[in-house]
């Protein structure tokens, strides 16, 4: 997989320290945030040269569902993940709408880049998407 630049939205610090090993470990540059709030500050800035966004869901306001909702109302096309571990039908239909996946916490490093990768995979490059049409 080739470089990826991804910001992590997650407040408890062992899990950011674990996941930020993970991430740099597969050759991904990682920005951290511990709030919604300071997330969608990072995607207003930097969202065209976002790749992935990872967030957890239950963080300090706004939480992950409700930074991805009002990050996708304000046009931002970055591909996100949902990470979770109080997984219900509700949040994977709002994961869904939005165009987000959920991965179940907990989870193993493998399971998070596989993720990633099938999220990726299917993601349609925002560069190209961005190009001027002729």
């Amino acid at each position: 997989m080739t470089s990826l630049n991804l910001i992590v939205a997650e407040d408890d610090l062992a899990m950011q320290r674990w996941l930020k090993t993970v991430l740099t470990r597969m050759g991904a540059t990682v920005r951290m945030v511990s709030s919604g709030w300071e997330l969608l500050s990072l995607l207003a800035d930097a969202h065209d040269a976002t790749d992935l966004v990872i967030s957890d869901v239950r963080m300090p306001m706004p939480g992950g569902i409700d930074a991805l909702a009002m990050a996708r109302t304000a046009g931002v096309t970055v591909p996100f993940v949902l990470i979770t571990a109080f997984p219900d039908d509700q949040l994977r239909e709002a994961a869904q709408t939005l165009r987000a996946a959920v991965l179940d916490k907990p989870f193993l490093a493998h399971e998070l880049v596989a993720r990633i990768e099938e999220v990726m995979l299917g993601a349609t490059p925002r560069r190209a998407a961005q190009a001027p049409s002729s």
